[in-house]
Parts: structure tokens; C-alpha cells; sequence
């Protein structure tokens, strides 16, 4: 209920100001910008899956390529600032958007923690420095902050101990300057942010402090339009950047979510939702405690969305965030209850971290040390030897490029599935379809804009292609829209390692002539069986959530789905299927696992025989009543 006054006043009393207060928060903003800033940056690993996407994006905006058009990614031209990678071309976008952002941070920090408790603002010291290893939350926290410290100022304001001086306006103005920032370096950030500034605006207007509903949106478009033409986008494609995100965001959660340990949510899911209670039970039901109410919520629910949806490291973040959250809690609304939810959280915040690192308390100051001396080391490289980081990135492309010796080919070329840091490194002209990486082309709308770039004058002259994967996926349903046309508009020239190279036919680009065969409804478990032909059979499922997959899905996710295939040698094998991904055409028959098999698809049909699918069944990997009971099968035909 009410806080205890008298632990209240000992509380403002107890540790609070003087130099060692000062010497904390001196500390606290050194390593904002320590974090922030990529003085020591990323350089291009082995690793094809994340560091090829990270390339990718800083080599179009190299390359000048249009974020929204040519581009269509969960990233944006600032992607340097949360992937710190090192590229010659980006490297100015990198630097000035971290050090802006670094800023900030440290502006709405010291703003919110203006008379704290040291022992806040050591354990805010020991998160930041030594646990701050996904940006994610970072990021996040960003939005938090500015929330509370117009929360904040505003109070002070209503109880006569502070004015709206042109100072606070200024600074107000400055803060949400970053809010048009951050969507520029991950394009999903925008709904969080675009939240996270609705609920201020309404604050303010319940406060009758009508400026503000003004300053807050022009600080978001102005920064957001100047921080665009400055990476070297136009203007008139900003729209299409946010209208291209939103294909990314609808479909992320069945293609992309995978499982983890689930003790993890749920001691996150308690002490989150606990939390949220203390902050609505101290204030009471006034318009001033459902803002923090409302903020905080938000904040845990976008990091147990972000965290948990793809459980694996990402859940790094969750342990993080309600660590964070907690300690805002306290310094906001101290009393004795809340320490014990900073106990729980801790305990969130060890368990995340242990299920995904060894002597996590040993690596914690392991970090520690490397969040100071990387930054340090890094700040001597670049004013000593800064040509050094440029010459160290092309030996690093170097030794990617005796791993895999892709040769340098006539014309442009582009990449399957994923895999730009070996292509990049080989020195041809990359030419990628707008969906860079084949396992992101996750639902009809993003596969059929591949398909449709792929059958263009624009395409890549050469392909070099592979068969792979993620997360057991049938291996053909990752940009599946773009077979027809690869088989109808390319033809194999030769091998390079693990790769079939792919030239396109001289003369008029013609559609691919796909002719419906069947359609017809089938219920979940059953076996289907499909046309005995050697014809390449493609399909497209039209399988939707029922009501309640689709409520799980907006709060959490929904069940999986799987496929069955009984193959003509008399086999049976199982992948996961994602809707979005079949919702568009894919090969469905004859099954296609390799590389090598692939090639065959230009030959006699005769030679994939054995691979011939001859029935498939779809099933729920968990609970059935989050999918409707039957689906439509389209089955046809390449002519």
C-alpha cells in the first residue's frame, strides 16, 4: 500500500550527494560512452550468419542502395551503431550516431538520477559496465529514461520545487531528438519509441502542458529526416522504409521464434508483473502513477517480446532489463518491498545469464575491464595508427576469401542464402535482391519482392547458390518464390567449393509459367497424397492461426507448425514449416536438401526420382487450438 514514511525520509537522507556521488555519476557517464562508442569496432568474422548481414547493410549504404526499396531489412543505414562493425564507407555514420547517442543517454541519466542513493547508482554502474552486452536493451532503456525524466520534471514542476524554464524545454527537446534516431539504426525500434512518445504526449496533455504535444513530434521528424539524408538516403524514400518494416515486424514471430528454458520467463513474467503492481499500488490510481505504470509495462513487455520470442541469447537482455527497471523502481519509489523485488530480479538477471555463459560472475568483470580497455586501446589506435583498422579489415576479407574462394566474375553478382561476407570478400559487384538473407523473406509479401527483383533487368547477372537453412526449416520454403524464376531464368556454368554458380540467359526476361494442378482443403494430422508426376511440383499453403493463435502471438507466440513428408524410396522426414514462408510458392516435390541435389532440378528429372514427395501431413508442435483444423493445399506446376 502507502510507502512507509519514516524509511522514506532515512532513505532521502542516507548517502546522498557529495564527491563520492559525484565521482559515481562522473563514472557512470564515462561508461555511457564507452559502451556506446565503437572505438575498437567489429571486424568481419567466419561466422556467415549475423556478420554477413551486418556487412551487407554498412555495403549498401556504401553502395548508396534505398533502405525501404533496394534494401528491406529489420536494420536501417545506422546499423553500424548497434552491430559496431568497422566499414571503410560507414564509419562516419558509426562514430557521430554513437557519440550523439552516447549524449544523450548520459543526459537523461544524470537528468533522472539528479539527489540518488549510492547504492543505486553502483549497481546502475556494475549493469551498464558489466552485463550490458546485447544492445537491445540499451536501446530500450533509452526510451525509459526520457519517460521518467518527464515524469519527473514534471512533478517537481506541480509541486513549485522547479519550473518549465527554457532550460527543460531545451533539454526535453534534445532528449527526443534520439526517439527519431533509433528507428534509423533498427527499424523496429519505431513502434517501441512511437509508444513510448504517444503515452508522454498524453501525459502532458492531462497536465494542460500543451508546448510539448508540439516539441515532442517535430523533435522526432526533424532528427529523423536530418540523421536519414545524412547517411545518404532521399528523403521521399523515408515512408517506405517504415511501410517495409512493418512487412518485417508482422511476420517475425512465427518465422523467427524458437524455444528455450522456461524457467527463464517465468521468473522474468513474475517479477515483471510484480513490479508493474508496486509501482501502481505506491501511487494509487492518479494520472501521474498509470504514466509510470504504463511506461514500465511497456518497457518489460517489448524485452520479454524481444528476449524471448527467439529464446536463445537474446534472453541476455531480459535478465538486464528488469534489473534496470527495478532500480529506476527504487530510486523512484523507495521503501523496504522494493529491495526484495531487487533481489528477484537479480536472481532473473543470474539465471538468464548462466543459461547462456560459463562463470558468468567471472565474465561479468571480465566485462568489466574490456568495456574501459577496449574503448582505451581503441582511442589510441585511431589517433596513432588509423589506417591500421582499414588495412586489418581488408586482411580480414582476405583470410574470408582463402576460406571460401569465390571467384570474381563478369557482371553482378549476388548470394544464397545468405553468406555476403564471402561474396564481399571476393571483390565482385554485389547486386542483392531487396531481402538480403533468404530465411527473412518470411511471408508472401517480402518472398514475392525478391521474386519479383530476381525476374527484373536489375538482377544479379551471376548467383552463386547454396542449399542451407535455419532452425529446420523445409529448405526450400526460404525465398521459395524465387525457384521458379532462378530455374526459368538461370542456368549452372560451373562449381566454386560449396557453391553452384548460376548465369542468367541472355535475351527477354520472361515470367515463369506456373499452372495450377489442384486445390483443395485438408485437415491438420492427416496424410495427403500428391499427383504421381516427375513434373516440378510447387505449392502454396494457405494455413491461418485460429483467434486465440492470434492473441498469443500479439502477447507472446503461438505453437509451431511441422511437415511430414513419405518419400517415393519409402522415407519419412519431418522440418519445421513457418506459414508465412509457404503462403508464397515453393518446391514442394521433388525434396530439395542440398546443393548438389539443386543442380539436378536443370537436368532429367528422372535423376531426383527417389526424392519424389508423395504425401505430406502438417501438424502443431504443441498446443492445436492455436492454428484453424484445416488448411488449403494449391499444388502446381513449372511448364
Amino acid at each position: 500500500m502507502l510507502i512507509n514514511q519514516s524509511f522514506n525520509q532515512k532513505q532521502s537522507i542516507q548517502l546522498k550527494g557529495g564527491p563520492l556521488s559525484l565521482a559515481l555519476k562522473i563514472l557512470l557517464v564515462i561508461t555511457v560512452f564507452c559502451i556506446f562508442l565503437p572505438l575498437l569496432p567489429v571486424l568481419p568474422s567466419a561466422a556467415p550468419l549475423d556478420p554477413s548481414w551486418t556487412i551487407g547493410i554498412n555495403q549498401a549504404v556504401a553502395q548508396g542502395l534505398r533502405f525501404g526499396k533496394d534494401v528491406i531489412f529489420t536494420f536501417g543505414p545506422y546499423a553500424a551503431i548497434y552491430n559496431k562493425a568497422f566499414h571503410p564507407a560507414t564509419e562516419h555514420l558509426e562514430l557521430i550516431g554513437s557519440l550523439y547517442l552516447a549524449t544523450l543517454y548520459a543526459i537523461a541519466l544524470l537528468g533522472v538520477f539528479k539527489r540518488v542513493n549510492i547504492v543505486i547508482l553502483v549497481a546502475m554502474w556494475l549493469l551498464l559496465a558489466g552485463f550490458t552486452t546485447t544492445y537491445d536493451c540499451l536501446f530500450f532503456s533509452y526510451g525509459l529514461l526520457v519517460a521518467i525524466y518527464c515524469w519527473k520534471t514534471n512533478q517537481e514542476a506541480t509541486s513549485g520545487t522547479s519550473s518549465n524554464s527554457f532550460l527543460q524545454i531545451a533539454v526535453i527537446s534534445l532528449l527526443f531528438t534520439g526517439f527519431g534516431l533509433y528507428p534509423l539504426i533498427k527499424g523496429t525500434l519505431f513502434a517501441f519509441y512511437g509508444a513510448i512518445a504517444f503515452l508522454t504526449m498524453l501525459f502532458y496533455a492531462w497536465h494542460r502542458q500543451w508546448l510539448y504535444l508540439a516539441i515532442i513530434p517535430l523533435s522526432m521528424i526533424l532528427s529523423m529526416a536530418i540523421f536519414w539524408v545524412y547517411s545518404g538516403q532521399n528523403l521521399q524514400d523515408l515512408p517506405g522504409y517504415y511501410l517495409s518494416i512493418s512487412s518485417i515486424i508482422s511476420g517475425y514471430t512465427d518465422a523467427m521464434s524458437i524455444d528455450g528454458n522456461h524457467w527463464e520467463i517465468i521468473g522474468y513474467a513474475i517479477t515483471a508483473f510484480l513490479l508493474t503492481l508496486y509501482i501502481l499500488k505506491t501511487g494509487g490510481w492518479t494520472a501521474n502513477t498509470l504514466y509510470l505504470f504504463s511506461i514500465f509495462s511497456l518497457f518489460l513487455f517489448i524485452n520479454f517480446k524481444a528476449g524471448f520470442v527467439r529464446h536463445d541469447q537474446h534472453s541476455l537482455m531480459c535478465g538486464i532489463a528488469i534489473v534496470f527497471a527495478t532500480l529506476l523502481a527504487a530510486f523512484l519509489k523507495p521503501s523496504k518491498l522494493i529491495w526484495l523485488l531487487l533481489i528477484l530480479a537479480i536472481s532473473v538477471l543470474i539465471l538468464t545469464e548462466g543459461a547462456h555463459k560459463k562463470q558468468f560472475l567471472s565474465s561479468a568483470a571480465n566485462q568489466i575491464i574490456s568495456t574501459y580497455t577496449s574503448s582505451w586501446n581503441g582511442a589510441l589506435l585511431r589517433l596513432q595508427n588509423h589506417d591500421k583498422l582499414v588495412s586489418e579489415y581488408q586482411e580480414k576479407l582476405q583470410a574470408l576469401h582463402a576460406i571460401e574462394p569465390l571467384p570474381t566474375l563478369n557482371g553482378k553478382s549476388d548470394i544464397y542464402p545468405f553468406d555476403q561476407i564471402y561474396l564481399l570478400a571476393s571483390k565482385n559487384i554485389w547486386a542483392p535482391r531487396p531481402v538480403l538473407q533468404s530465411y527473412s523473406a518470411y511471408n508472401q509479401t517480402l518472398a514475392e519482392i525478391d521474386s519479383t527483383f530476381l525476374n527484373s533487368q536489375k538482377s544479379a547477372d551471376n548467383i552463386f547458390f547454396r542449399v542451407a537453412t535455419i532452425d529446420g526449416r523445409y529448405p526450400s520454403s526460404d525465398d521459395g518464390n524465387s525457384w521458379p524464376v532462378l530455374l526459368n531464368q538461370y542456368h549452372p556454368s560451373s562449381t566454386a567449393g560449396s557453391y553452384l554458380i548460376l548465369q542468367k540467359n541472355q535475351g527477354e526476361v520472361l515470367a515463369p509459367n506456373l499452372s495450377t494442378l489442384n486445390s483443395a482443403t485438408h485437415a491438420l494430422n492427416a496424410w495427403v497424397n500428391l499427383p504421381n508426376t516427375e513434373q516440378k511440383l510447387f505449392a502454396s499453403i494457405d494455413i491461418q492461426h485460429s483467434l486465440l493463435g492470434k492473441l498469443k502471438n500479439i502477447v507472446f507466440k503461438s505453437s509451431h507448425l511441422g511437415i511430414a513428408v513419405r518419400l517415393a524410396d519409402g522415407s519419412t522426414k519431418y522440418f519445421r514449416l513457418v506459414a508465412g514462408n509457404v503462403s508464397a510458392n515453393f518446391l514442394l516435390s521433388p525434396l530439395i536438401e542440398s546443393t548438389e541435389q539443386f543442380g539436378l532440378l536443370y537436368k532429367d528429372p528422372v535423376l531426383l526420382r527417389k526424392n519424389r514427395v508423395e504425401a505430406i501431413s502438417i501438424w502443431v508442435e504443441g498446443s492445436s487450438r492455436d492454428w484453424q483444423k484445416t488448411y488449403q493445399l494449391n499444388l502446381k506446376a513449372l511448364n
